[in-house]
């Protein structure tokens, strides 16, 4: 069956509530009366902030409790040098969490396939989708023929890290040799004009492409999912700001042989949100409409034979860039979908 994957490259939303980003719930077992007691003692340790969701009551019996993220390695450290023993029940609370309980809740309508792990060996999942099937008639004709894939989170240790530290990161958060820096930036990563315009030698550069293409763990788990599955026939990639459909090349001026049918599908397609709320997008490729940039992943997709590449750059045009206010998520998501629909639909009805 053909394959849409759909990729979001999440910054979290500001926000006074806590969000449990990166918090993990442990399973832990006492063996002994004397590991009772120092579990009580953990709870008792405010700094440590230990949430615990099934209390200790006697040896033998777990115990589940929530440790936000800034405080893992202190309560690991803890845990294995008094020699408990304990799992990880929940990897990421907010990440992950509701995932789980919507394959729970729509077991016929939603799966969940984990596709690699990050840098920090957080588990990377695609969602497949089949939401809307028999209520929506374009919907239930691409899903009649295609599989939809969608990637909330395509760098949970950087989406973590906006929570924990700096709510305006954009890199992974591997390690670079030789720098004090962390981190490259993933969408300059792809083997599609890797180390061209757009993208910087220098660790300590929001644009660090890395020290060689697909050094990432995130980005190889993409890229051997479509590689592996084999029929991919769209990729569509979104991020935030600016109001841009755009498509391939970034790493050359240079038309591609479809710019012509990607062109008129994206003018058909931000007309189509536009008629929403009256939200302008522009439209075109990536280098003759914003700049040039090597080492994207609509460029490495349309390359590696996914004609239908895309990326959305989502609201707004700079009055609030990254920091959108939460109450445009739902707008925002509304108008976006007929565009979406726009895509897929006309997937469908062009094989190749």
């Amino acid at each position: 069956m053909e394959t849409l994957l759909v990729l979001l490259s999440l910054l979290g939303v500001s926000s006074t509530q806590q969000l449990f980003v990166g918090d993990q719930v442990l399973r832990v077992t006492a063996r002994s009366e004397e590991q009772m007691a120092l579990l009580g003692m953990l709870g008792e340790q405010e700094e440590l902030q230990v949430d615990f969701w099934r209390h200790p009551h006697s040896p033998g019996h777990p115990v589940d409790l929530r440790v936000p993220f800034p405080n893992l390695q202190r309560v690991k450290k803890f845990l294995d040098s008094q020699n408990f023993s304990y799992s990880i029940m929940i990897e990421d609370v907010q990440i992950y969490d509701w995932m789980d309980v919507l394959v729970e809740d729509h077991p016929n309508l939603v799966s969940k396939i984990q596709i690699g792990q990050s840098y920090e060996n957080r588990p990377l999942y695609v969602l497949k989708i089949a939401t809307e099937y028999g209520r929506d008639a374009s919907v239930t004709a691409i899903l009649d023929s295609m599989d939809i894939f969608l990637e909330i989170v395509t760098n949970p240790d950087g989406f973590a890290f906006t929570h924990s530290s700096n709510r305006l990161w954009r890199k992974t958060r591997s390690i670079n040799a030789g720098s004090r820096c962390v981190g490259v930036d993933p969408n300059r990563n792809w083997d599609a004009g890797f180390g061209g315009a757009g993208s910087s030698s220098n660790p300590c550069s929001e644009t660090y492409r890395g020290p060689h293409a697909h050094s990432e763990r995130e980005v190889r788990a993409v890229a051997d999912f479509i590689r592996a599955h084999g029929n991919v026939k769209s990729v569509i990639s979104i991020h935030s700001y600016s109001q841009m459909l755009l498509f391939p090349y970034g790493y050359r001026r240079e038309p591609t042989p479809d710019h012509q049918e990607m062109n008129e599908l994206a003018k058909k397609a931000v007309s189509d949100l536009a008629a929403v709320f009256g939200t302008k997008y522009t439209y075109g490729s990536i280098a003759n409409t914003i700049y040039m940039a090597g080492g994207t992943t609509i460029d490495w997709a349309y390359d590696n034979g996914v004609k239908y590449s895309f990326t959305l750059e989502l609201r707004d045009s700079g009055r609030y860039g990254f920091l959108l206010p939460s109450s445009q998520i739902v707008p925002t998501a509304t108008e976006t979908w007929p565009a979406l629909l726009d895509i897929m639909v006309h997937v469908l009805e062009h094989p190749y």
